[in-house]
């Protein structure tokens, strides 16, 4: 009984949160992680247009090929502009 409420006090020191469009997704060791890349927006109140992530005067890396990714609504209504990422990332 005591190893059962000891159990139960520990699972609720558990944090997690879930990003709204994304499902959660469990990983192996090893296993690939897509990462994308949004577009960015200015600090700077005189300029609140974002600019794509890949825009030609940032000099970011850029995949071979440039896909656009799936969004989800709430993507969509707060304006994200979702691209692959030429980096390779792996769980550990």
């Amino acid at each position: 009984m005591r190893g059962a409420l000891i159990t139960a006090a520990l699972a609720s020191l558990a944090s997690a949160y879930y990003l709204p469009g994304f499902p959660p997704q469990d990983y192996e060791e090893g296993d690939p992680v897509q990462l994308t890349v949004n577009a960015l927006t200015s600090m700077d109140s005189r300029s609140l247009l974002p600019y794509d992530y890949y825009y030609p005067k940032f000099h970011f890396c850029k995949p071979e090929k440039l896909e656009v990714e799936r969004e989800s609504l709430g993507s969509v209504l707060f304006g994200d502009r979702l691209y692959n990422s030429p980096f390779e990332v792996c769980a550990v």
